[in-house]
């Protein structure tokens, strides 16, 4: 297991649906904005740089298990770490965290591919990825 980063982040209020907490679709969003922060400032290897190689992260599959809601008012944590790697696929577990409380919000698992954006197939993930993501 690698080490485990975490971004904060406000929700805000078109996150909210009808009952009054975070759509169950915000969810994704707020892992993947996470990811994008700490690939960027915790493993010095931003979405840029996988761009400027003609490659690119697709979800394989996600699995989330909502445990309390989240608020407007809430502000959240959420803590991602890559669990595994195979071949073209990387699993990045996570917890969403309410801030006020520490209680978890959310946790699951998504399966990344890594991806050749010239012909959108899977290809393996390089040596120097490995090593940049697995401290």
């Amino acid at each position: 297991m690698g080490s485990k980063f975490s971004s904060e982040i406000t929700v805000r209020p078109s996150d909210i649906d009808v009952n009054g907490h975070v759509h169950n679709s915000i969810y994704l969003d707020y892992i993947e904005q996470a990811r994008f922060q700490q690939m960027e400032h915790n493993y010095h290897y931003s979405m840029e740089h996988f761009w400027e190689q003609g490659l690119s992260w697709v979800v394989k599959s996600t699995q989330i298990n909502y445990v309390r809601p989240i608020r407007l008012k809430n502000k959240i944590q959420v803590v991602t770490w890559v669990d595994l790697w195979q071949q073209s696929d990387c699993n990045v577990c996570f917890e969403i965290l309410l801030l006020d409380s520490g209680k978890i919000a959310a946790q699951g698992c998504f399966v990344f591919t890594l991806i050749s954006v010239q012909t959108g197939r899977p290809v393996a993930i390089p040596a120097d990825v490995v090593a940049a993501f697995s401290i």
